[in-house]
């Protein structure tokens, strides 16, 4: 039998976490979702698409929705009525900045636990995700309602 390490629990299989390398990475690892969905919505966009046709029309709002979903300050900044280098660049500093303190504050809810691990980190993260998204929808929602009353 060989003595366990004190990095292991129950041996090589169960690791335990190290909560401080979540609240080291945590920050940086919430880019990941404002970066994948960003994939999506380019994926998605099709530029050489021009006309009101349906499916230029569908493809161009999907993709705009996706890009509020990861940059929830540019209404605040004056996007889309002001599209500008001002505007843009405040609009991608203020969202970094908000990413990532939305991942260190799920990376401290998370690492309340000894024994946390990325799981808990991601599932703290996406209870708060869930609640900007919903905020969203219903800006969205308030405002198209105003625009076409």
């Amino acid at each position: 039998m060989t003595p366990r390490s004190a990095g292991t629990r129950g041996g090589r299989l169960g690791a335990v976490a190290r909560p401080g390398r979540i609240r080291i990475y945590g920050p940086l690892a919430a880019l990941l979702v404002p970066a994948v969905i960003g994939l999506i919505a380019l994926l998605i966009y099709d530029p050489s698409c021009s006309g009101a046709g349906y499916e230029c029309v569908k493809q161009s709002i999907t993709a705009r929705g996706l890009v509020l979903l990861i940059a929830p300050t540019a209404p605040a900044a004056g996007l889309p009525w002001c599209i500008g280098p001002v505007t843009l660049g405040a609009t991608a500093a203020s969202s970094m900045v908000m990413w990532v303190g939305f991942g260190r504050w799920a990376a401290r809810r998370a690492t309340r636990d000894v024994d946390a691990g990325w799981l808990a980190y991601w599932r703290e993260l996406a209870f708060i995700v869930a609640g900007l998204w919903l905020g969203v929808g219903v800006g969205l929602a308030g405002m198209a309602f105003v625009l076409t009353h």
